[in-house]
């Protein structure tokens, strides 16, 4: 469908959509598509691909979605002729979350805050190390999750390896009784 291009900077867009009214968009380069946390739903994020963009107006297309064995939710994008899937909570946390200052050099996962993997708003998703992802969802007891958390992290560890890892939960949950 085509749109109007109301405003847009270097990565922001806003688009008039006919029948439903404007929008803002983030544009992810990296998967060739717009990423809006407008839809009706509060719960829902939009995704688009977009082609034959002027100053004035651009094409764009609902993306195909599907879930995941894991019960993630995954989109296909098309870039430089080759089709790939990525999944939403990664593209969303690419255009709305700020990424910790070490990102770079320490490994990273995004997070549903209350558990829900179809959730994907900025609101829901937080950048937290591996075994703080790991160790929500033993809390939150997710299957398998125990078994694979102390196969992880508490096998072949140094002491002060399981001291720094104990110490991050500790400081998580209590992160987590204060909010």
């Amino acid at each position: 469908m085509k749109c109007k291009i109301i405003r847009q900077t270097k990565n922001y867009l806003t688009l008039e959509i006919p029948n439903e009214g404007q929008y803002e968009y983030f544009r992810n380069e990296r998967r060739n598509c717009l990423v809006g946390k407008n839809s009706v739903s509060i719960y829902n994020i939009d995704i688009f691909s977009f082609t034959n963009e002027t100053a004035t107006e651009i094409e764009i297309q609902k993306v195909d979605v599907r879930v995941t064995p894991e019960d993630y939710l995954e989109f296909a994008y098309e870039k430089n002729n080759v089709v790939g899937w990525e999944s939403v909570h990664a593209a969303v946390a690419y255009c709305w979350l700020i990424k910790p200052l070490n990102y770079k050099t320490i490994t990273y996962q995004i997070d549903h805050v209350d558990g829900n993997k179809h959730r994907n708003i900025p609101e829901n998703l937080e950048y937290v190390l591996p075994h703080i992802n790991l160790w929500r969802a033993v809390r939150n007891q997710y299957t398998g999750a125990i078994g694979k958390f102390v196969s992880i992290y508490f096998t072949n560890k140094t002491d002060v390896e399981m001291f720094q890892i104990m110490k991050d939960i500790v400081e998580d949950e209590e992160k987590n009784l204060k909010n």
